[in-house]
């Protein structure tokens, strides 16, 4: 990811400069979102699976690698896929759900942004935050997330804070969808879910 970053980054791309500030904000990209980019795929890479033994047999849980998405697709009886035309950016996620107090919740969630650098930070942090949450926990982080970006907040709350980056590039709205993609496949993918199995 690292060889081609440098092109993702909005500060260098003319349709991100109409606000006269791309120029000022590649420093901050190289400096914090490409340093967290990095991080967070060695975390993930390094991560394992996690997921109770009654969710996924051994020899499935052998197979599934959360570096392999198209494994963890194939397995997971929760999968989605959405597109935002705005940014073009397109996410996928695969999860499982388990009960946690006496609700369902996150127990193993893999994303595959085809997206800008933003969108790849957005779905690394939601993959390391999300697990354990029901789906107003993640609709509530989206709404946090929402205000963030629109500068109702300075910040986002523990354990969540990790997505306080993104306050740097309120001045990016053509990128605000990219962010809150991640957050939206798998709300609506839920969702849907929850229709179909009613």
């Amino acid at each position: 990811m690292t060889n081609n970053i440098k092109n993702d980054l909005p500060g260098n791309n003319n349709h991100d400069n109409n606000h006269g500030r791309g120029e000022d904000m590649t420093a901050f990209y190289e400096e914090k979102l490409l340093k967290m980019a990095e991080e967070l795929e060695q975390e993930k890479a390094a991560r394992p699976l996690g997921l109770p033994g009654e969710l996924l047999g051994d020899a499935l849980r052998a197979a599934v690698d959360g570096s392999d998405f198209a494994k963890a697709a194939a397995a997971a009886p929760h999968v989605g896929e959405k597109h935002n035309r705005l940014c073009g950016s397109t996410m996928n996620v695969a999860f499982w759900l388990q009960q946690k107090n006496g609700e369902e919740s996150i127990a193993a969630l893999f994303l595959k942004p085809q997206s800008c650098l933003l969108g790849r930070v957005s779905a690394a942090l939601c993959e390391r935050n999300l697990v354990g949450e029901n789906l107003a926990g993640i609709k509530l982080v989206r709404g946090l997330l929402r205000d963030l970006l629109a500068g109702r907040r300075a910040d986002m709350p523990k354990p969540f804070d990790g997505f306080s980056v993104f306050a740097a590039v309120r001045y990016l709205q053509n990128r605000h969808s990219a962010i809150l993609l991640p957050l939206d496949v798998i709300i609506d993918t839920w969702e849907k879910d929850k229709i179909q199995n009613a």
